[in-house]
C-alpha cells in the first residue's frame, strides 16, 4: 500500500517534469520565432489573435451532424477549425508562390479551391458523399 507521503512525491515529480517539459516547449518555440521573416512573424501574431465565431460553429456543427456540442466540445472543434484554416492558408500561399506571386497579394478563391484539393489528396479530410463546388456564388 502506498502512504500519502509517497503519493506527494510521485505528485511534486510529475508536476516538475511537466513544467520542464512546458519550459523546454517555450524554448523550442522562441527558438522557431527567431528564425521567422517579419511577414511570417506578422501573419503568425495574426493566426495567434484571431478566433472563430462560436455562435457559427455550433450551428455550423448542429447543422452538419443534428446534435448540439457541448462547451468543451466547441473549444475542442473551434481549435481545429482554427488549424484547418491556418493549413488552408498556408497552402493556398505555398500555392500563390509556386506560380510566382507575390506573398503580399490577396488570396484568391482559385488558390482557396486548390489548397482544398491539395489537402484533400494528402489527407482525405475533405471528401463528402454529393460534390460541391467550394467558394462559388449560388447553387449548382
Amino acid at each position: 500500500m502506498v502512504d500519502g507521503e509517497d503519493l506527494d512525491h510521485r505528485r511534486r515529480d510529475d508536476d516538475a517534469s511537466i513544467e520542464a517539459q512546458r519550459d523546454a516547449d517555450r524554448a523550442r518555440m522562441l527558438e522557431l520565432l527567431k528564425t521567422f521573416t517579419p511577414s511570417q512573424m506578422e501573419r503568425y501574431e495574426c493566426f495567434r489573435r484571431s478566433n472563430l465565431s462560436k455562435t457559427m460553429l455550433r450551428r455550423l456543427f448542429k447543422a452538419a451532424s443534428g446534435v448540439t456540442l457541448n462547451a468543451n466540445g466547441l473549444i475542442i472543434l473551434a481549435g481545429v477549425s482554427k488549424m484547418f484554416v491556418g493549413e488552408m492558408v498556408e497552402t493556398a500561399r505555398e500555392i500563390m508562390k509556386s506560380r510566382g506571386m507575390n506573398e503580399y497579394e490577396e488570396i484568391r478563391p482559385e488558390h482557396l479551391r486548390e489548397a482544398a484539393a491539395v489537402i484533400d489528396a494528402k489527407d482525405g479530410l475533405l471528401r463528402r458523399k454529393r460534390q460541391k463546388s467550394l467558394f462559388t456564388r449560388g447553387y449548382a
